[in-house]
């Protein structure tokens, strides 16, 4: 049979949101004025969903990621498992997708829930359908005896991003393609607006290691304007650091990948310390290897701006 609401009767692109022997879709969005159009790609008439407005992300005071406000969440089970693309667009437009959160996690579900989770298909040019994009969290935990698990594949450089996005977070992407999720730093758009950037593990939480998560590169090529930069995984190239002027309104430096020199560790300790401010509720630098007495200055200077730094002693 026909679905007479594949024409719909206005012209408008479409974003697609690519799935693998999938049985649901489930995915949390706001808008910034308009309501939003699904179509689920198996022929099921294609949906006018009212959602809420201007809702952004941000994080507790230990570092889990939050709504401020209500996401609309919007779910579709399928008859049989579903491979192919989901169409989503808003009755204003693309520009004026505003939120995305992907966290349908067999974790929160139960063993059993590899039979119900949404199994994503995605690459790193998912964000730049939306050209006016703030916030992005993408969570995805999974036992790995799950077959929810091996189904996902996120894949390529996730420093392709749209100018538009201010937050970009990932939690526990473990998914086992061979072509990792990776950030290469090196690579964000000169003009990004990108302010935090979160590669965190199970809700925050330090205690579980994100071994599937790729982010390296030269820490002074992070865009203009970030005042949040977080890394958790273990995997990577490493890092270095020639030189950066931060915001004055910073909030939280830390990283817990392969060490930079000695001499880097000092200079990037010395570029923290120069905002005027640091603000938000966690306050923290922490870098990975040791220091100098080169940045005791620094770390003075940081610890009276009530920041915690490690590591705190030179050696």
């Amino acid at each position: 049979m026909n679905n007479p609401f594949k024409n719909y009767p206005f012209n408008r692109k479409w974003a697609k949101i690519s799935l693998k022997d999938s049985p649901r879709c489930r995915i949390s969005v706001s808008t910034k004025m308009g309501d939003l159009l699904v179509d689920w790609g198996d022929n099921s008439p294609i949906e006018k969903l009212v959602i809420n407005k201007n809702v952004g992300l941000g994080f507790s005071t230990t570092g889990v990621i939050t709504s401020k406000g209500d996401l609309t969440e919007i779910n579709h089970d399928y008859s049989v498992n579903f491979t192919g693309d989901v169409k989503i667009t808003s009755t204003a437009g693309l520009s004026d997708i505003y939120t995305i959160k992907i966290n349908d996690w067999v974790r929160y579900i139960g063993l059993s829930g590899q039979n119900v989770v949404t199994r994503w298909n995605l690459d790193n040019t998912f964000l730049k359908q939306f050209p006016e994009i703030k916030y992005f969290h993408l969570g995805l935990y999974f036992y790995t005896g799950n077959a929810g698990y091996t189904a996902q594949s996120i894949r390529g450089d996730w420093s392709n991003i749209p100018d538009s996005l201010e937050l970009l977070s990932f939690h526990s992407v473990n998914t086992s393609n061979v072509d990792k999720l990776h950030i290469n730093i090196n690579n964000f758009p000169p003009t990004s607006k990108l302010k935090y950037l979160n590669i965190a593990n199970i809700d925050g939480s330090p205690t579980t290691t994100n071994s599937w998560t790729n982010v390296y590169g030269n820490l002074s090529n992070l865009p203009s304007g970030i005042v949040y930069f977080r890394n958790d995984a273990v995997l990577g190239s490493g890092y270095t650091y020639t030189g950066k002027i931060f915001p004055t309104n910073m909030e939280r430096f830390s990283f817990t990948q392969t060490a930079m020199s000695k001499d880097e560790n000092d200079h990037l300790l010395n570029d923290l310390a120069v905002p005027s401010t640091w603000t938000g509720s966690q306050k923290i630098v922490s870098v990975t290897g040791s220091r100098s007495l080169n940045s005791d200055i620094a770390v003075n200077s940081l610890t009276s701006k009530t920041v915690t730094v490690t590591p705190s002693t030179a050696s």
